[in-house]
Parts: structure tokens; C-alpha cells; sequence
């Protein structure tokens, strides 16, 4: 007994689109438990549509087997489809180089042969056989005669078409002919073709046959472009591709006489836009192609790449600020890898001098890559450049967290030094105190001869050296580095000074007025705390006017600070220093007493 609703009758949604507002679902199929209903004659497939569906079944199941590299099923898959349908011409090409690599050169060879008998009026079906031929059959001379055949036959056949003077030319240069190529190319250009795209590709097999010289360029080329961009000159993609031919071959008049035109007439073509930036930049015309990159970042602010362009050339001009913007541009659009935080960051820092902006570009570099040490490491440059101590300190911290996972080769003995000083400025003087021994540490480890080496370690050594001394703490360990230092660096004003300021601590005024002296001699630019120092060494050595000199030089330089003027106060109201009394008048020895006798 049968149930009386049929399956379509389940599933309405699914209504044949061919049926008529009378038909129902019922009408089209219905399937019982003991027998089928098969759908109405003007539903079924017909029998092209029957092939046409089992060649795609067998197409995909050969596309699924390679994909599985499971090449001799795949094989046997599309080999169903070519059984269905013997001309299709690309998927013959593509069985027979199948078989081919599979050793099996004749059935390639065979595929490709029925399928030109199949469509013998195929241009593309002869080149495939030629090209197979040519290409898996080398070593057989017939099949070579045969290969070049087909060639020749096919220009014959099809002069109009492009492809085929290209395949014959490009026979012709792999048999070692390239005479002959270059008549089979002459009769090419000699044709009277109206297809712009004929054209183009006849240029390009041009310049396979006349290779592009650096220093000259053949005229016949120019001349197949030429006919490519008269014939297409309501074309604006052929007149593109004109144009990029005339730049590649380093003939950038033309090409720009080309790109400006098409600039005005369709202006908003910002790909043709960015070529003839490039050809100005080709003809050395730097403005032009700043405003032309300009004008495109004006139309499409959201280009990326191009603000990329503009901060590239705005860097070879040593322009950092305007470099920054459009980098800078270029990061909001893209996010930008840690890598492009670190590099524009280095240019913000030490190429434009501008710590605050670096410190908010690369707030957002560190948020974006938590996990890259570098950003943390700028971002204690610019704040140490701002002297925000305080602020650079955790980042300090964040580096040594980050780097000792994964880049501790950041951690090296001057990234101690810098941490060392920033704590110290901070005022935390025993915490560095331990990064500069730490420092210290890490020279030892590398070679003392080494002259960048040398200079760390007298900068360390006299850093150390002075906190202490300007904290009254290990005064002669403090004086042992600091001479230590000098010995490293014998020409530096700074350590000179902080010698002669050891002297002072020691109470040994005149060796610290010698080495203070020489300080001021040394350094390239006036120092208000040589001066100071020297201000307060000739006071100890009795010399107030010295003295008041020296300090009034250290408020010249820096009017504002306390100490100077306090101690500059202090100066000019103390005594003068009593004058030296003379020299008592030696008394006169007695006159001898006369001989006895005289």
C-alpha cells in the first residue's frame, strides 16, 4: 500500500522553477515505497545536458585526485571528460602534460592529436600540439619537422591572430633561427591589422626578438606601439599599455606625453596617476612627482602604499617632518608591522629630533605588538630625551621582561647604562648603582681594545664615579673609576671635571683647580658646572674674585638655576680675604769686630 503524499509534496520550497501556476508539486515527481514516477517529458534532461553534467562530475572528482596528488586517477578522470568532449582544448593540454611528466609522451601526445582532428579549425589546438611536441619530443626529429608544421600552418591559417605569429617566431628562436624569426616577425608588422590588442602582443614578441639595449632602443618596437596606440586611441587600457612599454624601455618623454593625457582625460584613474609619478621621478622632476602623489592621497586618502611613497621621498630629502605625516598616514590605514613602528619610530627619534611625537606614535606601536621588546626600548629613548624619568622607567622594565624571552640581544651593556642613568635621574641611586655594575659586568665580557667598548666603559665608570661623589658616598672607590676613565678617555672635558671634583672632595684644591682648568679647556662648548666647580675651588683657595667670576659665567649659562645664585650670593658677601702682610725687614748683622792685633 502506497502513502499518499509523494516527497515533493514535503518539501515545497523546492518548487521546480519551470512549472506552471496550474502544476503542483505533486506534478512533478513522486516517489512511493513499491514504485517511482519519473517527472514529465519537458522536465528531463536532454542528452547534451546529461554529458554536459557527467563531464563536470568528472572534471571535478580529476581536479579533487590531483589536488590529493593522486596523478595517474586524476588522469583517468579527465580523460572521461575528453572521452565526452575530444575538443576541449585546454583540458587536452593539460591531460597530455600529465602524461608527459608521467612518462607517457605518446598517449600526450596522442590526447592532443584528436583533439585538433576533433576541431581542426583550432588555432589553439594546433599551438598545443606544436608546443608539446616542440617541448616533450626533443629528441625525435620527426616529431620536431611536425612541430615546426604546425607552426607555419597556423600563421597561414589564422594571420590575423597574434598568438599564432607568436608561437611560430618563438619556434623559430628555440630551433636556434632567429633570422628567420625576425622575417617571420617583419611579415607580422608588415600586415595591416585594425585590433589594437594585435599589436600589443606583436610588440612584445618584438622585443624578444630585439632584446631592449639600455642605451637604445630599437625603432621597429617603437614603431608596432606606435600603431597599438593609433589604433587604439579611444582605448584607454591600450594607451596604458603603450605607455608602460615606452617607461620600461627608458624612454620617459614619451611615456609621459602618454600618462598626462590620460591623467586629463579620465582624472580619476589614480593607477595612471601613480605611473606618471613615476615617470616624472624617472625624469629627475622630484616636485612633479610630490604633487602628482599628492593629488592621488587628496582623491583617496585610504592609500596606503602611496603615503608609504610620499614619506619615502620626502626621507631622501632629509624633509623627517614631512616624511612622518604620510608614514604616519600610512600606519592608521594599515596597523603596520612592529617592524614599521621601529623603523619610523628610529626616524622621529634621532632623525627629526621629536621625542613627544615619538612617544605617542610608539604608545600605539607597543599597544598593537605587546610582545616586541623594540617599541618599549624607543619609547625609553624619547621619554629620557624629554626627561620624564619617571615615565621611562617601566618601560625600562618592560623591556628587560620582553627581551629576556625573545630578543636579549637588546639587553646588551648599553641598554644597562641608559637604564642605570634613567634610574638615577629618577633618584633611586642604589638601584643604579646595581645596573651600573651590571654594565660593568657586560664590558668585561667583550673586547677591551675595542674602541666603542673603551668609550662605554669611561662613560660608565665616570657616571658611577660622580653620583657617588655628588651623593658623598665611596669617595675613593669614586675616585679610583674616575680615574680609571680618564685613563680610557685622557681627552673628555667631563671626565676632566669630575676628577678635579674629586680633588675638591678630597680637600686637595690646587690638583682639582689644575684638572678643573683643563676641563674648560677641553670641552667644545662653555659649561656652567665646570664653571661652578671652578667657581667653588678658588674660593677654597682664598681667590673670591675668581671666585665671583667663575659663578657669574655659570648664571650666564644658566640663569634660572638656585645653587648658582645662592652660591653666587654667598660669594660677594663674604670678606675679602685679609691681604698678605710684608715680609718682615731683615735687621742688619753687626759689623765684625777689628782683628786682634790691628
Amino acid at each position: 500500500m502506497a502513502f499518499g503524499l509523494g516527497l515533493a509534496a514535503l518539501c515545497p520550497i523546492f518548487r521546480p522553477a519551470t512549472l506552471s501556476a496550474q502544476e503542483s508539486p505533486e506534478d512533478f515527481a513522486e516517489i512511493y515505497l513499491d514504485r517511482y514516477f519519473p517527472p514529465k517529458e519537458p522536465l528531463k534532461l536532454q542528452a547534451a545536458g546529461v554529458r554536459r553534467s557527467e563531464a563536470l562530475a568528472h572534471y571535478a572528482r580529476g581536479l579533487s585526485l590531483e589536488a590529493q596528488e593522486r596523478t595517474d586517477e586524476a588522469i583517468a578522470a579527465f580523460r572521461e571528460v575528453l572521452r565526452i568532449d575530444p575538443g576541449a582544448v585546454e583540458l587536452a593540454r593539460k591531460v597530455a602534460g600529465l602524461l608527459a611528466e608521467a612518462g607517457q609522451a605518446a598517449a600526450g601526445r596522442e590526447v592532443l592529436t584528436q583533439c585538433l582532428q576533433r576541431r581542426p579549425e583550432s588555432m589553439e589546438a594546433a599551438i598545443a600540439l606544436s608546443e608539446y611536441l616542440a617541448t616533450y619530443q626533443k629528441g625525435d626529429e620527426t616529431a620536431q619537422t611536425e612541430a615546426m608544421r604546425l607552426a607555419t600552418e597556423t600563421v597561414e591559417r589564422h594571420p590575423g591572430e597574434a598568438a599564432s605569429h607568436e608561437h611560430l617566431v618563438r619556434m623559430l628562436l628555440i630551433a636556434g633561427k632567429p633570422l628567420e624569426a625576425r622575417a617571420a616577425l617583419e611579415k607580422a608588422i608588415a600586415r595591416d591589422e585594425a585590433n589594437p590588442f594585435y599589436w600589443l602582443q606583436i610588440g612584445r614578441v618584438a622585443q624578444r626578438v630585439w632584446p631592449l639595449n639600455p642605451d637604445q632602443t630599437p625603432e621597429p618596437i617603437n614603431a608596432v606601439f606606435e600603431k597599438a596606440l593609433d589604433r587604439g586611441r579611444d582605448n584607454p587600457f591600450i594607451r596604458e599599455r603603450v605607455g608602460d612599454y615606452f617607461h620600461d624601455s627608458r624612454q620617459p618623454a614619451r611615456a609621459r606625453e602618454i600618462f598626462e593625457a590620460l591623467v586629463k582625460e579620465f582624472p580619476d584613474q589614480l593607477a595612471v596617476r601613480q605611473k606618471l609619478a613615476r615617470v616624472y621621478g624617472a625624469l629627475g622632476e622630484d616636485d612633479l612627482v610630490i604633487e602628482t602623489l599628492k593629488a592621488i592621497v587628496e582623491i583617496n586618502p585610504q592609500d596606503a602604499e602611496i603615503h608609504r611613497e610620499l614619506g619615502r621621498i620626502y626621507l631622501g630629502r632629509e624633509d623627517y617632518q614631512g616624511a612622518i605625516v604620510h608614514f604616519r598616514e600610512a600606519m592608521k590605514l594599515t596597523s603596520g608591522t612592529a617592524e614599521e613602528y621601529e623603523a619610523i619610530g628610529r626616524m622621529i627619534i634621532f632623525g627629526a629630533q621629536m621625542p613627544a611625537e615619538a612617544v605617542t606614535f610608539l604608545e600605539r606601536g607597543a599597544y598593537l605588538h605587546p610582545d616586541d621588546a623594540r617599541l618599549p626600548n624607543l619609547l625609553t629613548f624619547a621619554l629620557s630625551q624629554l626627561e620624564k624619568y619617571d615615565q621611562a622607567v617601566p618601560w625600562f622594565e618592560k623591556v628587560l621582561t620582553l627581551a629576556q624571552q625573545s630578543q636579549p640581544e637588546l639587553l646588551d651593556a648599553s641598554f644597562y647604562f641608559r637604564y642605570g642613568a634613567c634610574v638615577e635621574r629618577a633618584g633611586d641611586i642604589e638601584r643604579a648603582t646595581t645596573l651600573f655594575r651590571t654594565t660593568m659586568d657586560l664590558l668585561a665580557k667583550e673586547d677591551a681594545e675595542d674602541e666603542r667598548v673603551k668609550a662605554l666603559r669611561a662613560e660608565t665608570y665616570n657616571y658611577l664615579g660622580y653620583m657617588w661623589l655628588e651623593n658623598d658616598k665611596n669617595i675613593d672607590e669614586a675616585g679610583e673609576l674616575i680615574k680609571e676613565a680618564a685613563a680610557l678617555s685622557p681627552e673628555s672635558g667631563a671626565i676632566a671635571d669630575s676628577l678635579g671634583w674629586f680633588y675638591f672632595k678630597k680637600g686637595r684644591y690646587e690638583e682639582a683647580k689644575r684638572e678643573l682648568l683643563r676641563a674648560e679647556g677641553l670641552v667644545k662648548e662653555p659649561d656652567g658646572v665646570i664653571y661652578d666647580h671652578l667657581g667653588q675651588t678658588f674660593f677654597k683657595l682664598n681667590d673670591r674674585e675668581k671666585a665671583i667670576e667663575y659663578l657669574k659665567k655659570a648664571l650666564e649659562l644658566e640663569p634660572d638655576n638656585a645653587d648658582f645664585q645662592k652660591r653666587l650670593a654667598e660669594f660677594e658677601a663674604a670678606p675679602a680675604p685679609d691681604a698678605p702682610k710684608p715680609a718682615p725687614t731683615p735687621t742688619p748683622a753687626p759689623a765684625p769686630a777689628p782683628a786682634k792685633g790691628a
